[in-house]
């Protein structure tokens, strides 16, 4: 069991992780989608919060498979600060457009109180001159993840646009919320 605090990092620093650049349909486009290789911190993935405000884990805690999980907790609501585990991915949009990317992951909550907590993809353009979000879907105001509940299947899908370079994958503590969220088995496949 890991309890720790990271320094705030801006979103676009990232760990890469290589993977091939026309994957199969069905394919998990990243790997350690189900967190098991890591020490400190699941390899390929990043916390990003304020540490005087969020709390990251990464243990043996609440598994849903496997022996480990991650979360975000908050003791006390900030209007205007928010978390997110973080992990982005190459990825060859020119050979895949068109088809579908789903990014599933497991949540579960513990005494979320206030905005609660989000998955969410964007698709990048990292062209010089063009730099930036191209896509973007969340659970944000779709799906209601507060409260206290057990693990739940959470999905959301982006048509794959041929200028896209890389996905990145997020799990997030929404602003003004207390309480924790863990995360646990998340995939992004790509289907036809």
């Amino acid at each position: 069991m890991t309890n720790f605090r990271f320094l705030p990092l801006p979103a676009f620093i990232v760990i890469l992780f290589s993977c091939s650049s026309d994957p199969e349909p069905g394919t998990i486009i990243f790997a350690n989608n189900n967190l098991e290789i890591g020490e400190v911190v699941p390899q390929g993935w990043n916390a990003v919060g304020d540490p005087d405000i969020f709390l990251f884990y990464y243990g043996a805690r609440e598994p849903l498979s496997g022996e480990k999980s991650i979360s975000i907790s908050a003791e006390s609501a900030n209007s205007e600060a928010f978390a997110f585990w973080v992990n982005s991915t190459p990825f060859d949009g020119d050979k895949n457009a068109g088809k579908r990317l789903t990014l599933t992951a497991w949540v579960k909550g513990v005494n979320l109180s206030g905005n609660g907590a989000a998955v969410a993809l964007r698709g990048d353009v990292n062209v010089a001159g063009s730099e930036g979000s191209e896509q973007f879907v969340t659970t944000q105001g779709i799906e209601d993840l507060s409260g206290s509940f057990e693990w739940q299947k959470i999905s959301v899908n982006l048509d794959i646009q041929a200028n896209i370079d890389s996905y990145t994958v997020f799990l997030l503590l929404l602003s003004n919320t207390t309480g924790e969220v863990f995360f646990d088995d998340i995939t992004l496949e790509k289907s036809n």
